[in-house]
């Protein structure tokens, strides 16, 4: 009875013999940056992947499609491809700084907005004591 190549490798396992992982190669064509915490790649069949080396060392966690990286995602792009097409002196430019994730942004206008509120509440009981 003609076997298949998983059931033979569960076989040799429960048998106890070694199990292993087979992995192809990645391309060679690919572009990808790491800047600050973030590592962004473009394969040639058009996947993307993001991940965020602080939380994430491992890369388990694409975040490509994560809303909250989108601006990172963005930026990410455009640096990529004005570091293709430079030459010289123009790639060792420092690249602007990296944009906040949406939840960062939404975290700083929540931070300024109370702020804002308790220097208006300051501002009335000044007045009232005056």
């Amino acid at each position: 009875m003609p076997t298949t190549a998983g059931a033979s490798a569960r076989r040799a396992a429960t048998e106890g013999g070694s199990a292993h992982a087979s992995i192809l190669a990645p391309p060679k064509n690919y572009y990808g940056i790491v800047l600050g915490p973030y590592k962004y790649i473009e394969w040639p069949d058009g996947e993307k992947e993001l991940y965020d080396l602080e939380t994430d060392p491992y890369e388990l966690n694409n975040r490509v499609r994560d809303p909250n990286f989108f601006p990172i995602r963005a930026f990410l792009h455009r640096e990529l491809e004005r570091l293709e097409t430079c030459s010289g002196t123009v790639c060792q430019e420092l690249s602007l700084p990296l944009p906040l994730t949406r939840d960062q942004q939404a975290r700083l206008k929540r931070e300024r907005e109370k702020r804002e509120k308790e220097r208006r509440e300051r501002e009335k009981r000044h007045h009232k004591a005056g």
